[in-house]
C-alpha cells in the first residue's frame, strides 16, 4: 500500500460559501450540494463524513488509487506524488496507520468566505471576484445567508470535538473586505478546543484601506490565543497590470504594519508565477528579504504557480526563461530554502507544454483580456513577444 492515499482527504475540509459546497480539496470534483436542512440533521458528518467522500476514501484505501473525483492529481502526477498536498507521502502502511484512517484527523479548515474583491487578477474570473464579475457585465456571486448560517452553526458546534491543534485559512475575493469575517474570527475562538493552540491564517491581497487593516489588527490583538499567520498575494515589485487594482503605495504601507505587530508570527508573500511576471521573481526575492529588516525575521515566500489558464503559464513559455527562476532561486537564503526547492522543480516544466496549438489560444486569451481592461499588455511586458512567438 503506498502513494494513493493523499492525507487531504482525511485532514482538509474545504468550504466555499459563496458557491454553497465543501469538499476535502480544492482540486477534488466532488462538491456536494446539501441544503441548510441536510446540513442540521448531519452535524459533525458535514465536514468529514458525507457518503460520497466515505465512497472516496474507499477508493483510496480498497483499491490503492485515486477515485474519480481527484482526476486533476491523477492526471498531473501519474506516479501518486500529489504536490505538496499529500502530509503520508512517507508514511509505512502498518496496521496502526490503516486504524488511524478510521478516527476524525481534521487539521486544516479552509473557508471561502466571499467574491468580494477590489482587483481583477489576470488569472483570476467572476466566479471568485466581484470585481472581474463587474467588469464583464456579469452577476455577482451572492452567500445564500441561510446556507451560510447552517454550516457556521455546525461548525462553532463540530470545533469543540477536534482534539488536536486546528488550521483555519480565509479566503476570497478578498476575505478583509468583509466586516462580517471578524465576528467569525471571534466565535471560532470561543469554540475551539482550549486544549489546543490554534492557527488562523488569512489568505489576503492586502490592497485594503486603513480602517479595515486597523479593524484586523483588533481582532488579532482581541485574541492572542491563536497562532496568527498572513499570506500576501503579490507577484511583482510596485504596480501590477497582472494584479489589476493594485495600489502599491497602500499595500506597502499595510505590508509594514503587518511586519511590525508583534502577535502575527508569519507572514508569507505569496508570488504566483505566471510566464509575465517570471522576469521579475528577483526583485521579489530581493523585496522579501528586505521585509526581514523590519522586525519580522520569518516573512517567508509561499509557494504557487499558474498552471490554468495555460495562457499564463510557465508550460508555455521559451525555454529561456528557466534563467529566471534559476537567478531567484541562486538568492534565495536558508530561510526561504523551501522556495528554491519549489523553484528547482518548475524550472522542469518551462516549455514542456509550448506548441502552435498553445500560443493560438495564447494569443486569444491575451486579446481578451485586453479588450476588457483596455491595456497594451505587449507595452508593458515586452518579454510577452517572445512568449508569443511574434
Amino acid at each position: 500500500m503506498t502513494k494513493a492515499i493523499c492525507s487531504k482527504m482525511w485532514t482538509d475540509v474545504d468550504i466555499r460559501l459563496p458557491a454553497s459546497r465543501i469538499a476535502n480539496c480544492c482540486k477534488s470534483h466532488e462538491w456536494d450540494f446539501f441544503t441548510p436542512e441536510e446540513i442540521k440533521s448531519m452535524g459533525k458528518d458535514f465536514f468529514n463524513n458525507r457518503k460520497s467522500l466515505s465512497k472516496n476514501k474507499k477508493v483510496m484505501v480498497k483499491q490503492d488509487k485515486l477515485p474519480k473525483d481527484c482526476s486533476d492529481c491523477a492526471q498531473v502526477f501519474p506516479a501518486g506524488y500529489f504536490g505538496g498536498n499529500n502530509e503520508w507521502l512517507n508514511w509505512t502502511w502498518d496496521k496502526e496507520n490503516y486504524n488511524k484512517l478510521k478516527t476524525d484527523l481534521t487539521h486544516s479548515i479552509e473557508i471561502m468566505y466571499s467574491t468580494t474583491c477590489n482587483m481583477t487578477c489576470m488569472y483570476c474570473g467572476p466566479t471568485v471576484s466581484s470585481l472581474w464579475a463587474d467588469v464583464q457585465g456579469l452577476p455577482k456571486t451572492e452567500t445564500q445567508q441561510e446556507w451560510q448560517d447552517a454550516v457556521l452553526e455546525e461548525l462553532y458546534q463540530y470545533l469543540p470535538t477536534v482534539e488536536r491543534p486546528l488550521r483555519f485559512n480565509f479566503t476570497g475575493g478578498e476575505p478583509l473586505l468583509e466586516l462580517s469575517i471578524f465576528d467569525v474570527i471571534d466565535n471560532i475562538g470561543k469554540s475551539v478546543n482550549k486544549n489546543y493552540k490554534h492557527c488562523i491564517m488569512i489568505t489576503t491581497n492586502m490592497n485594503i484601506k486603513p480602517k479595515l487593516l486597523d479593524r484586523f489588527l483588533e481582532v488579532v490583538e482581541n485574541n492572542p490565543h491563536f497562532e496568527w499567520k498572513i499570506s500576501v498575494s503579490m507577484d511583482e515589485v510596485g504596480d501590477s497590470a497582472v494584479r489589476d487594482g493594485l495600489v502599491w503605495s497602500r499595500f506597502e504601507q499595510n505590508i509594514k504594519e503587518i511586519c511590525k505587530n508583534k502577535i502575527i508570527e508569519l507572514v508569507s508573500i505569496l508570488p504566483t508565477l505566471t510566464n509575465l511576471t517570471a522576469p521579475g521573481l528577483t526583485e521579489v526575492v530581493k523585496y522579501v528579504q528586505n521585509l526581514n529588516k523590519l522586525g519580522k525575521p520569518n516573512v517567508q515566500l509561499g509557494n504557487n504557480a499558474v498552471y490554468g489558464p495555460l495562457s499564463l503559464s510557465l508550460w508555455i513559455a521559451p525555454e529561456r526563461f528557466k534563467n529566471y527562476l534559476n537567478a531567484a532561486a541562486d538568492l534565495t537564503d536558508d530561510i526561504n530554502f523551501h522556495h528554491k526547492r519549489f523553484l528547482i522543480n518548475e524550472i522542469h516544466d518551462i516549455g514542456s507544454r509550448r506548441n502552435k496549438e498553445t500560443i493560438s489560444d495564447a494569443k486569444k486569451f491575451f486579446a481578451e483580456q485586453e479588450k476588457w481592461k483596455g491595456v497594451n499588455y505587449r507595452e508593458i511586458y515586452p518579454h510577452l513577444v517572445e512568449i508569443l512567438g511574434e
